[in-house]
C-alpha cells in the first residue's frame, strides 16, 4: 500500500515526538513544535510558565491517558500493603 510508509511515520512521531525532537535539526525542530502545539509556544518572563495548547492528536492521547490512569485508585483493588524494606529505600 502506498499509504502505509508515511502513515507508519506519522504513527512513530506521535508515539514519540520527542526522539525527532532530539536526533532532528533546526527545520525538524520547528516542525515538531508545529505539529505538537496549536500556538507557537512564547515564554514570557513577566508571566508564570504554563501548559501550551496541544494540537488535536496530542489532546486526545492526553486525554485517554488520563482516563486510563484514573481507571484504579492508587492504593489499587486491595487494601495497601505494608513494605517491609527499609524507610531509607522509600523514595
Amino acid at each position: 500500500m502506498i499509504l502505509e510508509p508515511a502513515l507508519q511515520a506519522v504513527m512513530k512521531f506521535i508515539g514519540n515526538p520527542h526522539d525527532t525532537w532530539v536526533a532532528g535539526d533546526l527545520n525538524q525542530k520547528r516542525l515538531v513544535q508545529k505539529l505538537v502545539f496549536r500556538r507557537p509556544v512564547v515564554i514570557d518572563p513577566a508571566q508564570a510558565i504554563g501548559t501550551a495548547d496541544l494540537s488535536l492528536p496530542f489532546k486526545m492521547l492526553k486525554e485517554f491517558s488520563d482516563q486510563k490512569t484514573q481507571l484504579v485508585e492508587a492504593a489499587g483493588i486491595e487494601p495497601a500493603s505494608v513494605s517491609t524494606l527499609p524507610l531509607v529505600l522509600h523514595v
